[in-house]
């Protein structure tokens, strides 16, 4: 029997580093890929270890210095903000729907699994925030739609409070005389970093990644976050690429290897915050997962 646990244990770190190198080679590439000279990528292509180091990709963002670090401050408020807020709510609405006396607690349910299912489609949805909340241009465009858009959190906070914090705490709690919002400030809260943290985390993520609604409601180069002003910069570079021989003859635009230092350049704030908030995030996934 022991002999069958060591090799099920052998068979589990296996295909566990399987899982870890699979993710880990496109991420070498990424780096690779945006240190190799634009001229050997293009009559070479991708290699795990660039035959020729270069970081024309790297010069070229950074040509763009005060727009790179105006759009790199927005994303950075905007995701703080962002994420703070929509804890606060989606942990404010999940409390109480974690109450099983709480009068049309289905209902709200449900509409709330209708939001995570269903949408009202691109075009109502463009004409609510300009029409109706004038967001447009505006850095609410980035802040409000990312907002009011994800139910998913609600719901597992919901099954957290339910299921993970035990109701003779709670109850205790109340014959000492405190009120719901003093245990939910007071116990909840507390009790419940890691699956915050968990929840802060996915929400932060995408608040940094998003670049959707800059696309649809901003046109102010001045009030675009991050992800689209790299957009912006790999659109220039392919533009001026394909017009290179009325740009200069000696000029080569590093488009190949801009993608992948782009995408470097937006990944790494969110790798670095995962490390940081690691031993939480698994936490609170082993947390909601177990029930009591």
């Amino acid at each position: 029997m022991k002999g069958e646990n060591k090799g099920f244990e052998i068979l589990g770190y296996i295909v566990l580093g399987i899982f870890a190198v699979a993710c880990i080679l496109p991420f070498l590439l990424l780096i690779s890929g945006s240190i190799t000279d634009e001229i050997t990528i293009t009559a070479k292509g991708y290699s795990f270890i660039p035959a020729k180091v270069g970081f024309s990709a790297y010069q070229y963002i950074f040509s763009h210095m005060s727009t790179f670090v105006r759009s790199t401050l927005i994303s950075l408020g905007i995701t703080a903000v962002g994420t703070i807020i929509h804890t606060a709510l989606a942990a404010t609405m999940a409390y109480p729907l974690s109450k099983q006396d709480m009068p049309g607690r289905t209902a709200v349910s449900f509409l709330i699994i209708v939001t995570i299912l269903l949408n009202g489609g691109l075009v109502p949805t463009y004409l609510v925030y300009t029409q109706f909340l004038h967001i447009k241009n505006t850095l609410w465009a980035l802040l409000i739609p990312t907002l009011l858009l994800n139910g998913y959190n609600i719901i597992l906070l919901r099954n957290f409070f339910s299921q993970s914090i035990p109701a003779s705490m709670l109850e205790a709690a109340r014959i000492d005389g405190a009120s719901e919002w003093k245990i939910f400030v007071s116990i909840v809260l507390p009790v419940s970093k890691p699956m915050l943290t968990t929840v802060a985390l996915m929400a932060g993520m995408g608040y940094w990644n998003d670049w959707n609604n800059g696309l649809y409601y901003i046109k102010d180069e001045a009030k675009m976050g991050l992800q689209n002003i790299l957009n912006n910069i790999i659109k220039n570079a392919e533009f001026l690429s394909s017009h290179a021989s009325s740009v200069s003859a000696s000029t080569t635009i590093p488009v190949e290897s801009l993608r992948m230092a782009v995408a470097l350049v937006a990944a790494i704030p969110m790798v670095l915050l995962y490390i940081c908030l690691q031993k939480y995030f698994v936490a609170g996934m082993m947390m909601g997962a177990v029930k009591e």
